[in-house]
C-alpha cells in the first residue's frame, strides 16, 4: 500500500512569522512538518536497506558454509530480501520526490508570503500618501476659508459704512432743504 504522510503540529522554525496572512503561516508549517516526516521516514527506510544489505552479506557468506538445504533456505531468504530492498528503495525514491515537491511548495508559499508583505507595505505607504495629502489640502483649504471670511467680512463692513455715508448726507440734504424751506417760510412771513 501507500505511505501516509505525517502531518505534525509543530514551530516553525527558520522561517519568520507574518502576522497579516495567517492561514498562510499556518499552511507554511503544515509542508515543513510534512518535509519533517519525510526526512524522518526517508532516515528510517536507509537504516533498513542498511540492515537488510548487511543480512544479505551474512546470508552470503554463510552459503558457502552450509549445506545444499541451507544453500536453498539461504537462495529463498536473498531472494526474498532483495526484493523487500527494492521495495524500500522504491519507497525511498518516492519519499524524496514527495519531499522535493514539498519543498518546492514550501518555497513557493514563502515566495508568496514575501509578495503579499511587500504588496502591503506598498499599499500602507499609499495610504499614509493619501493621508498626509488629505491633510495638506484640508489645511489649504481652511487657509483659503479663512482668508476669503475675512476679506468678505472687510468687504460687508466697507458697504455698511457707504451706506452709512449716503444715508448721512441723504438725511443731511432733507435736513438743508426743510431749514431753507423754514427759514423761506419766515422771511415771508416777515415780509407780509
Amino acid at each position: 500500500g501507500g505511505t501516509a504522510v505525517p502531518s505534525n503540529a509543530g514551530g516553525s522554525g527558520r522561517f519568520r512569522r507574518l502576522p497579516f496572512v495567517g492561514p498562510r503561516v499556518s499552511r507554511r508549517r503544515e509542508l515543513q512538518d510534512a518535509v519533517r516526516g519525510l526526512e524522518s521516514q526517508l532516515r528510517k527506510s536507509c537504516d533498513e536497506v542498511r540492515v537488510l544489505r548487511s543480512q544479505l552479506r551474512s546470508a552470503a557468506s554463510s552459503d558457502r558454509s552450509v549445506g545444499a538445504k541451507l544453500v536453498r533456505e539461504s537462495a529463498v531468504i536473498r531472494q526474498q530480501l532483495e526484493e523487500e530492498v527494492g521495495v524500500l528503495r522504491d519507497m525511498v525514491d518516492k519519499l524524496e520526490a514527495a519531499r522535493s515537491e514539498l519543498e518546492e511548495q514550501l518555497k513557493r508559499e514563502t515566495e508568496r508570503a514575501d509578495a503579499a508583505e511587500t504588496a502591503l507595505k506598498a499599499e500602507q505607504a499609499k495610504v499614509a500618501k493619501v493621508e498626509s495629502r488629505a491633510r495638506e489640502e484640508m489645511e489649504q483649504l481652511r487657509t483659503t476659508l479663512m482668508a476669503k471670511s475675512r476679506e468678505e467680512l472687510e468687504a460687508a463692513e466697507e458697504a455698511a459704512e457707504k451706506r452709512l455715508e449716503m444715508e448721512i448726507k441723504r438725511l443731511g440734504a432733507e435736513a438743508d432743504v426743510r431749514v431753507a424751506e423754514e427759514i423761506s417760510k419766515g422771511n415771508e412771513a416777515l415780509e407780509d
